[in-house]
C-alpha cells in the first residue's frame, strides 16, 4: 500500500517542467543481447528527493534518497528468469510482442534527472530521459544513417523501435518507410498495449528506417536507434546509438550544435522533417528541401580538431535533429546519436552528473553569449576551456577529459545545453545531451531559478505570508488565471494577476502549512501549475505532536515543521527529523524569519500498560505511600512530583512496588515494561478540601447546601435550623441572611463554616431611614444609622447642602459627624441590584439637631 501512495502522490504532482526536470520518467527496454549491463543514475539540484525506481508489477522497486547534487547511480545486472534480460533491457527472443516487466519507471517527490546507460563492454549509448515530456501520441523514428551490413561481431547489428504506454488499452501503430522491413517480415505493426506494458521491433542493420512513423490513440514514451552498427567508413567497429524521443509538437525549427570528437565523415546529424518540402540551413546556408519522415544526413566539416565548432541549424518547419559523434579521439570509433534540444525556450540551468565511468568523458556546452559571466562549472566561473566557439548570440565551450571531475556540476543563469561524449578507443562511444526539452511555460523556483512543481517558501511567524514565482517563457505577458488553497486555513489574494506576486493571509487561530495551487497561461496559451508551500507558525505554535510512540530499541521518528532557519534539539541534532528512544522529554528550539520557538515531545510506548493508580488520590495529609500491586507489567517504575522532586518505586513486602510521597502536586509515573518501552502515567495527589456553604438564587428560591462534609451537626439559615445538608429558602423581603453550620470535614475534623446568603427576589424589604439625628455628645442619637434587611448590600450617602460628599459606606455602616454638627443634609440611598427590577434609588432630607 506504501509504494502505491507514493506512486499516486507523484503522478499528482508532477506538472509541466524543465524537459530533464520531472517528477515522472518512462524508459522502454533498450534491445541487448549479450552483456545487458545498464545504469540508471539520479541527480537533483532542489533540497532532497524521495524517489523510486520500478518496473509494472515491482518485482523490480528501488528506493534512493537522492541529496541535493549528488548524483547516485543504479546498475542492472542480472539476467531475469523468463526475460532472459535485465530489467530495462529487452532480449532478442522477445521482441515483436506485448512485454511486461520489462520497461522501468521513475517517480520522485521532488522534481529530478535521469540517464540510462548501456553499459556493455562494446556497445554502450546515453539515454537522457524526458520525464513527461517524452509522453506523446505521434513520433517519427532517429537512427544513424551512415552504416552498412556488418558481420556479427559477436552479436547482430540491429535497429530499433521500442514503446511503453501510460493507459489500458493504447493502441499503437508503427510504420517503417516504403521497402523496410523489420525481423519479423513486416512493414506495418498494430499493438494493443495495457499500462505499463512495453512493445520493442527490431530492424535489421542494412534497412535504413530514419523517418518511421509511431502513432498512438493514448500517451506513450518511444526510444529510437540501434545496437552494433557498422559505420560506413569501413572500420570493423560497430556501436549503439540511440535515444529517447519526444512527441512532434514539442520540436523545434533552429538547433545549436558544437561538433564532437568523431573523426572527419563520422560527425553528422539526421534532420527529419514534419511536413513536406522542408527548407533546412546550416549557418546560413541552404542545404535543400525535404519531404516529412525523409531524413537529411549532414556532416560536420573537419575532424577532432575542430571539436566544439558551432552549427545553427534552421529550418522552415519543425524537425527532428538527431546528432551523431564520439567520445573518442581514435581514427576508426564507435558513435552514439543523441536527440538534440531545439534552443529558444529550453535548456537547463543547473546539471548534476558523473563521468562515463571506464571512458573518456568530454563535455560540449552551449550557452546563450549573455550567460557565459554567470557559468560555473563545480561551483566556480568556468574561465579556461581549450576550445570555445561563438556566432554572436550563442557560445560553445568544450571541457575536455582532464577537466572532467568523476561528480560534475554546471550552473548558469541563462538556460543552456550540454552534451556529454564519451568513448574508449575503438572499443565504444556514446552521446547524450543533459538539457531541458521544454518550448512551453515554465513557472521557476524563484530561489533556484529552475523549474519546479513545488515551491517550498520558509517558515513565516508574521501575517500575511508572501508568495512569489519566476516565469520562463517566449510568449509573453504570462498571466495568473487561478489560485486556490488545497490544504491549510487561509485566503489568497492576487491584485495583479499580470505580476509574480501574491499574498496568503492565514485563518485566524491557523498554524501549520498552506498548500496553494497557482496556474498561469501565457500568450500562447501555454499553461503550467505548481504547489506553492507556505510553513505558518506564529509565536508560540505547537510545532511538534504532545507525544510520539517509540521505545529504547524501535526509536521513534520525529519530525519538525518544515523551512525552519534553524533546528536544535536537545539531543545536539540539528536536523529537521531525529530518530528518539529516550526516557526524558525531547526538547526542540528553531528560528524561521523573526521569531524562536520551543517545544517538546515526549516518547511513549506503542503498547501502553494499563492505569496502575486513579487520576486523582484525596489525602488528609501531605505524606502518603503509594502502593501498585502486583501483575501490572510493570518492570521497573521512577516518579517526578512537584518542586522538582523525584525517585524510584521500591519493591514492596506485599509485592508490587511502593512509592513514599510527602507534598501535594501532579506527579509523572515512568513506568518500563520488560523491552524497556516507556509508558507515563499523571496522578495528582490532593489534600482534601475544607468544608464550603455553596448557594445558588434562582428566584423566588435560593439553594443552600454544604460540600466536603462527612458530618453535620449543625445547619441554620437565619437562625433556623435546617434537618438535611441541602435545602431550598424563600422570604417574604429582600436581604442578606446569615449561614452557620458546624460539621466533620472528610478527615473526621470538627470544622465551623459561615456564609451570608444575598436574598432579592421580591422587591419588598425592611428599612428604617432616620429622618432626624442629635450629634450633640449625649449619647443619644449621636451616630445617624439606618436599618434594612438589606444590611451591607444596601448603601447609603450623605451630601450637605452645597452637594459636598461628607459619607459613604454600605447599609450596615453608620455617619458619625463631629460633635455639634448642625444643619440639613441630602440623604442617597443605593439599593443592590435585583434581576427583573430597574436600578433604585432614594433621596431623603435628614436634619442634625442640637
Amino acid at each position: 500500500m506504501r509504494r502505491a501512495l507514493f506512486f499516486l502522490y507523484c503522478l499528482w504532482a508532477h506538472s509541466t517542467l524543465f524537459g530533464q526536470l520531472d517528477t515522472a520518467f518512462y524508459l522502454p527496454p533498450i534491445p541487448e543481447w549479450l552483456d545487458q549491463n545498464q545504469e540508471i543514475t539520479l541527480s537533483t539540484p532542489f533540497p532532497d528527493a524521495e524517489v523510486v525506481v520500478f518496473n509494472s508489477d515491482s518485482s523490480y522497486f528501488q528506493t534512493v534518497n537522492l541529496l541535493q547534487g549528488v548524483p547516485q547511480t543504479l546498475a542492472l545486472s542480472s539476467q531475469i528468469t523468463n526475460l532472459w534480460s535485465t530489467y530495462g533491457a529487452i532480449s532478442l527472443t522477445k521482441a515483436h510482442q506485448p512485454m511486461s516487466r520489462t520497461a522501468l519507471f521513475v517517480r520522485s517527490n521532488r522534481d529530478i534527472m535521469v540517464t540510462q546507460r548501456v553499459n556493455h563492454v562494446f556497445n554502450q549509448d546515453l539515454v537522457t530521459g524526458k520525464g513527461t515530456r517524452a509522453l506523446g501520441t505521434a513520433f517519427l523514428a532517429g537512427n544513424q544513417t551512415k552504416i552498412v551490413a556488418a558481420n556479427p561481431a559477436p552479436e547482430a547489428a540491429m535497429g530499433f523501435i521500442s514503446v511503453v504506454a501510460t493507459e489500458p488499452n493504447t493502441t499503437v501503430v508503427i510504420t517503417l518507410p516504403p521497402g523496410i522491413l523489420n525481423t519479423a517480415g513486416t512493414n506495418q505493426m498494430t499493438v494493443a498495449l495495457q499500462a505499463w506494458q512495453s512493445y520493442t521491433t527490431t530492424i535489421a542493420e542494412n534497412f535504413q528506417f530514419a523517418g518511421a512513423s509511431i502513432v498512438a490513440d493514448k500517451p506513450i514514451a518511444v526510444t529510437t536507434g540501434g545496437n552494433h552498427y557498422k559505420q560506413n567508413s569501413g572500420a570493423p567497429s560497430q556501436d549503439g546509438g540511440f535515444d529517447q524521443l519526444v512527441p512532434e509538437d514539442l520540436l523545434g525549427s533552429e538547433y545549436m550544435i558544437a561538433r564532437g570528437i568523431a573523426p572527419t565523415g563520422l560527425d553528422y546529424l539526421v534532420v527529419i522533417p514534419t511536413v513536406d518540402s522542408t527548407e533546412i540551413k546550416i549557418n546560413g546556408v541552404v542545404q535543400g528541401y525535404w519531404d516529412r519522415a525523409s531524413p537529411a544526413t549532414i556532416t560536420f566539416a573537419g575532424n577532432q580538431s575542430n571539436v566544439g565548432d558551432l552549427a545553427q541549424l534552421e529550418a522552415s518547419a519543425p524537425v527532428y535533429c538527431f546528432h551523431i559523434t564520439t567520445g573518442s579521439n581514435q581514427f576508426q570509433p564507435e558513435l552514439g546519436m543523441s536527440l538534440v534540444p531545439p534552443i529558444g525556450c529550453t535548456g537547463s540551468r543547473a546539471v548534476y552528473a558523473t563521468r562515463m565511468s571506464g571512458l573518456n568523458t568530454h563535455l560540449l556546452v552551449i550557452v546563450p553569449t549573455s550567460g557565459v559571466p554567470s557559468l560555473k562549472y563545480n561551483g566556480a566561473p568556468l574561465t579556461a576551456s581549450t576550445k570555445t566557439s561563438a556566432n554572436g548570440l550563442w557560445k560553445s565551450i568544450y571541457i575536455p577529459d582532464n577537466q572532467v571531475t568523476g561528480t560534475w556540476s554546471l550552473t548558469c543563469q541563462k538556460q543552456f545545453h550540454v552534451e556529454v561524449i564519451a568513448g574508449e578507443g575503438a572499443g565504444t562511444g556514446l552521446s547524450g545531451f543533459y538539457s531541458g526539452f521544454d518550448s512551453d511555460l515554465d513557472l521557476l523556483d524563484p530561489y533556484l531559478n529552475l523549474g519546479s512543481s513545488i515551491l517550498n517558501f520558509p517558515v513565516r511567524c508574521s501575517t500575511p505570508l508572501p508568495g512569489f514565482f519566476s516565469i520562463q517563457s517566449c510568449n509573453r505577458p504570462v498571466e495568473v488565471v487561478r489560485t486556490k488553497v488545497v490544504s491549510g486555513l487561509a485566503t489568497v489574494s492576487d491584485i495583479n494577476p499580470w505580476d509574480t506576486l501574491l499574498t496568503v493571509q492565514p485563518a485566524l487561530g491557523f498554524a501549520g502549512e498552506i498548500w496553494v495551487r497557482l496556474v498561469a497561461r501565457d500568450a500562447s496559451g501555454s499553461m503550467d501549475s505548481v504547489l506553492m508551500r507556505f510553513p505558518y507558525y506564529p509565536e508560540g505554535a505547537d510545532l511538534l505532536p504532545d507525544t510520539v510512540q517509540g521505545c529504547p530499541n524501535e526509536p521513534a521518528s520525529i519530525a519538525a515543521p518544515f523551512g525552519m532557519d534553524q533546528y536544535l534539539w536537545s539531543t545536539g541534532a540539528t536536523t529537521q527529523t531525529v530518530a528518539y528512544g529516550g526516557y526524558g522529554p525531547l526538547v526542540l528550539y528553531a528560528t524561521s524569519d523573526s521569531c524562536a520557538y520551543t517545544d517538546t515531545v515526549w516518547v511513549v510506548s506503542a503498547d501502553p500498560l494499563p492505569r496502575v493508580l486513579p487520576r486523582t488520590i484525596l489525602v488528609c495529609d501531605s505524606s502518603y505511600v503509594a502502593e501498585i500491586g502486583e501483575f501490572t507489567g510493570v518492570d521497573s517504575m521512577a516518579w517526578r512530583g512537584p518542586d522538582s522532586t523525584r525517585g524510584v518505586a521500591v519493591s514492596s513486602p506485599m509485592g508490587g512496588f511502593s512509592m513514599a510521597w510527602d507534598r501535594p502536586g501532579e506527579y509523572i509515573l515512568e513506568k518500563f515494561d520488560a523491552n524497556g518501552c516507556l509508558t507515563y502515567e499523571l496522578v495528582e495527589l490532593k489534600l482534601n478540601p475544607p468544608p464550603l456553604i455553596l448557594q445558588e438564587v434562582d428566584c423566588p428560591q435560593a439553594w443552600v447546601w454544604l460540600q466536603d462534609v462527612s458530618l453535620v451537626q449543625t445547619f441554620l439559615i437565619h437562625e433556623v435550623p435546617q434537618a438535611l445538608d441541602s435545602v431550598s429558602v424563600t422570604y417574604p423581603f429582600d436581604g442578606v441572611y446569615s449561614i452557620y453550620a458546624v460539621v466533620e470535614d472528610l478527615c473526621g475534623q470538627v470544622d465551623t463554616v459561615e456564609a451570608q446568603l444575598p436574598y432579592f427576589c421580591t422587591g419588598r424589604d425592611q428599612r428604617w431611614f432616620p429622618t432626624a439625628f442629635t450629634p450633640n455628645g449625649d449619647g443619644k442619637n449621636d451616630r445617624y444609622c439606618l436599618s434594612s434587611s438589606y444590611g451591607g448590600a444596601l448603601r447609603f450617602a450623605v451630601y450637605n447642602r452645597w452637594g459636598g460628599l461628607e459619607y459613604e459606606g454600605p447599609g450596615d455602616s453608620c455617619w458619625e459627624p463631629p460633635l455639634g454638627t448642625q444643619g440639613a443634609f441630602v440623604l442617597r440611598v443605593i439599593y443592590p441590584e435585583i434581576e427583573g427590577y430597574a436600578p433604585r434609588e432614594e433621596i431623603l432630607p435628614i436634619l442634625a439637631l442640637p
